[in-house]
């Protein structure tokens, strides 16, 4: 499993560098900024729910032979649903706070941007123990 990650990982990083609109954005146009904001939040959550999946899948797979990793795995989903809460909640404080602001929901989707990232690496560092 490990090695089919690893592999996956590899050729996501091999693969060639697209032009993207975003790069080219007028810095006054929060509108423009917010686009890019979000692609770059679909991105950062695919590759969240692919890792996701994999430890899950790994999960399976060990409690094969071990009981507690049915356990373990139900803890994780659980974590997860309490994970997407707190992100939302928290990130959606920022967007209060900045409510008359123009670039709130920029701001709202750097911090969402943010959290997911870290959570990946967090279940990334699951995978790899």
């Amino acid at each position: 499993m490990r090695f089919a990650l690893a592999s996956l990982m590899l050729m996501l990083l091999s693969l060639p560098a697209t032009a993207s609109a975003c790069r080219d954005i007028d810095p006054a146009n929060d509108t423009d900024g917010s686009s890019c904001a979000a692609q770059d939040l679909a991105k950062a959550d695919a590759e969240l729910n692919q890792v996701y999946k994999a430890l899950l899948a790994e999960m399976d797979a060990a409690a094969l032979t071990n009981p507690d990793a049915r356990l373990a795995k139900q803890h994780l989903v659980d974590a997860q649903r309490a994970w997407v809460t707190l992100r939302d909640g928290d990130c959606g404080a920022v967007l209060s706070y900045y409510q008359s602001g123009t670039i709130r929901v920029g701001l709202e989707l750097d911090c969402k941007l943010q959290r997911t990232r870290e959570r990946t690496e967090q279940l990334r560092h699951l995978i790899d123990g």
